[in-house]
């Protein structure tokens, strides 16, 4: 049924099929500058993603899928000056867990957590997949049954208008007592994210770790 419904998805265009990319392709810098001229810097990038919803997003990306890349360039950009890295502190906190646990990574970029701790044990989403390890696809509706997962990532990756949705499709996918690990800015859990942790205990999770480090929030919660 699953797999139904999957075809069914990617046959009326709310998902796409896996298309690779290569992010370590070297721009020159005229390149660099037409993209900024077209895209927008970081700021204008995140606020355009923001503000609409992950259906609109997707749609537009599979159309060009150059804005994703450009996306990830200037986040691997800025990542290069700050002090903590997300996805990091999310790795260690998930080798800390039992080798069994199986893991979803929602809006995984580089798949750098499937790098880390191995494709038999993660499953990546993203609008574009950069290489076969990862679906593309809306994350508000994944390609998993139910309690399929026990581990619910997302690193700065609550994106859109429609965030909400992505935390319900990590309830439905997490078994009882999965863990849910977010990782967001300061910035935006004082803002646009502000009710996150509200929504985060509507859909049954109690939350047992919420720290700031550096510029960002991390958040543990559990499947109840």
């Amino acid at each position: 049924m699953e797999a139904v419904k999957w075809l069914e998805r990617l046959e009326s265009g709310e998902i796409s099929s896996i298309t690779r990319r290569d992010l370590n392709v070297e721009l020159t810098s005229v390149q660099i500058e037409q993209r900024i001229r077209k895209y927008g810097d970081f700021t204008r990038l995140n606020n355009q993603i923001n503000t609409e919803n992950s259906e609109t997003t997707h749609h537009r990306m599979l159309k060009d899928v150059k804005e994703w890349e450009e996306y990830h360039r200037q986040y691997r950009e800025a990542r290069k000056t700050w002090s903590i890295i997300p996805y990091e502190v999310i790795i260690k906190r998930i080798k800390e867990l039992s080798p069994r646990l199986q893991v979803g990574d929602f809006g995984c970029g580089k798949a750098k957590i499937v790098e880390a701790i191995g494709e038999n044990r993660v499953n990546s989403f993203d609008h574009v997949a950069i290489n076969d390890k990862v679906t593309a696809g809306d994350m508000k509706l994944v390609p998993l049954p139910d309690e399929a997962l026990d581990v619910a990532v997302f690193s700065l990756s609550l994106m859109g208008k429609n965030w909400r949705d992505y935390i319900k499709e990590a309830k439905r996918c997490l078994a009882t007592n999965g863990y849910l690990l977010i990782a967001e800015t300061i910035k935006s859990m004082k803002g646009r994210l502000s009710k996150l942790r509200d929504i985060i205990k509507e859909q049954g999770f109690e939350i047992y770790e919420d720290e700031e480090r550096g510029d960002f929030t991390f958040i543990e919660a559990r499947e109840l």
